[in-house]
């Protein structure tokens, strides 16, 4: 809930630029205290355009097993890393087939 609740207040402040900024800093929080998967914040950080940091948890997914990453060719959320070498490496390291 408390996600949600920062997103609907960054939302209110911000648009949608807001809630993902909101989200982002409660999602690093549970982060870092080990209740949140990487995933998220990969999806998070891809929405805000930063795209560096969105491979840097991908990556990180992967490398856990997160059994999320069976959902990154499909997720809309990546749609802008798509054209990243880094980001076709992990999609097939994941043995996912690539989009056109």
């Amino acid at each position: 809930m408390a996600i949600v609740n920062a997103a609907e207040r960054g939302f209110a402040a911000g648009g949608a630029r807001g809630m993902w900024e909101g989200m982002l800093a409660v999602q690093k929080k549970f982060y870092l205290q080990g209740t949140l998967p990487a995933y998220p914040l990969a999806q998070t950080y891809s929405q805000l355009g930063e795209k560096q940091e969105a491979l840097k948890y991908l990556r990180e997914a992967y490398d856990k097993r997160d059994a999320a990453i069976v959902f990154l060719n499909a997720d809309r959320s990546f749609d802008g890393l798509r054209e990243d070498s880094s980001f076709r490496d992990l999609l097939a390291r994941s043995s996912q087939p690539q989009l056109n």
